[in-house]
């Protein structure tokens, strides 16, 4: 409940494992109320995602995953931009159907029980009307009206564990 207004979601999901793979597997279903007294509609999304580790030695790890995200009648905030799931839908006057797709893969070096070295990167497209902003938060638009309607991210790190 969000400022009187219903937001539910039904999850499901899971992993196996197969030597030294392991396979991961998960389905979302999400719908919310939007406008004062769901005046505006409610909004459902559907949403899965599949991907797989594999750990060839002990100190190696390798990911790889895919997630898809489709909404159908998603209101947008203010920045105009499409609320994300179990935002404040108050306000809300306009809507778009669309979708978000999204690849990713890492590797991760163990060090030692608490240094790790990782590479990680993604790559995401917004299709249809969705517009959302990119994974670092620039800019109010990004997608639908623009000149670019995807991103891709690379990442080099390491994380100290205390």
């Amino acid at each position: 409940n969000v400022n009187d207004l219903i937001h539910q979601s039904e999850l499901i999901g899971g992993n196996y494992r197969i030597g030294m793979f392991r396979v991961n597997g998960g389905y979302a279903h999400y719908t919310a109320e939007q406008g004062v007294g769901n005046s505006a509609g409610t909004r459902t999304d559907n949403s899965w995602t599949v991907s797989m580790s594999l750990l060839p030695t002990p100190e190696n790890e390798i990911a790889l995953g895919f997630n898809e995200m489709k909404g159908r009648h998603a209101g947008f905030n203010g920045g105009g931009n499409i609320l994300n799931p179990f935002g404040n839908t108050t306000g809300v006057s306009t809507f778009a159907d669309g979708s978000k797709k999204a690849i990713y893969a890492s590797w991760m070096y163990h060090v030692d029980r608490q240094l790790d070295v990782y590479l990680a990167g993604d790559h995401f497209k917004v299709d249809g009307g969705w517009v959302i902003g990119d994974a670092q938060g620039n800019g109010n638009r990004f997608g639908a009206g623009q000149a670019f309607n995807n991103e891709t991210e690379v990442a080099i790190g390491a994380r100290y564990k205390f």
